[in-house]
């Protein structure tokens, strides 16, 4: 399936990143959750996720020919995705695992595929944190049985924003770098008003890129961002119940979500 990409300078990795945070309980909107997210392809929906819920998790998102479902540990966590390429499927094609440390942030993501019957680790995530906040996240793939460093991504805040993420590609032992910068308003964010780990689930964000990162784990709204000196601006729709519906960049829809409220 084709996924969010929010900055075109991205573009040369893609890594899975997924990580814990937790509902805001003072929340009034809370009781809304979502039901339907809307993918886009440019300016045009190309597909939706439906979503299927049991209590208060999510455990299946699906779309128009494929379908992904979750599994959590006994403190509402995600620690198993797995991916089906067709509706019918009984048996996933991949699936991801992922561990918390004792402060239930996510330590490791580790990626299998599966051949025939048999299914292969091919790559992990390892996640550091530095006083409780996600520093540094290192991605590895197999090769012949053997892990090799593809990418590192380092972390800067200021008070509980994303700043800064810096960038190093590794490719046949040469590095590639290069860091964005992130501007902030000061509303809570608008993601974390949604399910405790929704963003884990959205088929939007499912396969996350650094530029993302700072969307979902900041404390407030990212309304822009400059790459190498090309700043994107960031807009957002809320709808009647202060719910995000919309969110922008450059003007360019990238996500939209529809909510059922009690």
């Amino acid at each position: 399936m084709k996924n969010l990409r929010i900055l075109p300078a991205f573009i040369l990795g893609t890594i899975l990143f997924l990580f814990s945070c937790k509902k805001n309980d003072d929340d009034t909107t809370a009781a809304c959750r979502v039901s339907k997210v809307y993918l886009y392809d440019s300016t045009n929906v190309y597909d939706s996720a439906l979503y299927t819920y049991t209590g208060d998790l999510v455990t299946k998102s699906q779309m128009s020919g494929e379908y992904y479902t979750l599994e959590y540990n006994a403190a509402g966590l995600v620690t198993k995705r797995s991916h089906y390429t067709a509706l019918a499927a009984m048996v996933a094609d991949d699936y991801w695992l992922a561990t918390y440390n004792a402060a239930n942030n996510i330590s490791k993501i580790e990626m299998y595929e599966r051949s025939g019957s048999t299914y292969t680790l091919n790559g992990y995530v390892d996640f550091t944190y530095t006083a409780g906040k996600l520093s540094k996240t290192t991605a590895y793939d197999m090769v012949a049985g053997i892990p090799s460093k593809t990418e590192e991504d380092n972390y800067t805040y200021s008070g509980n924003n994303i700043t800064m993420v810096s960038t190093t590609y590794y490719f046949g032992g040469q590095t590639f770098s290069f860091s964005a910068t992130y501007s902030y308003d000061a509303n809570a964010n608008y993601l974390k008003k949604q399910q405790a780990q929704m963003y884990l689930v959205d088929p939007n964000f499912i396969y996350l890129d650094p530029s993302l990162l700072p969307f979902a784990l900041s404390e407030n709204n990212v309304t822009a961002v400059n790459i190498q000196g090309t700043v994107y601006s960031v807009s957002y729709l809320l709808d009647q119940n202060q719910n995000v519906s919309q969110f922008s960049i450059d003007n360019q829809t990238v996500a939209s979500y529809s909510y059922q409220c009690p």
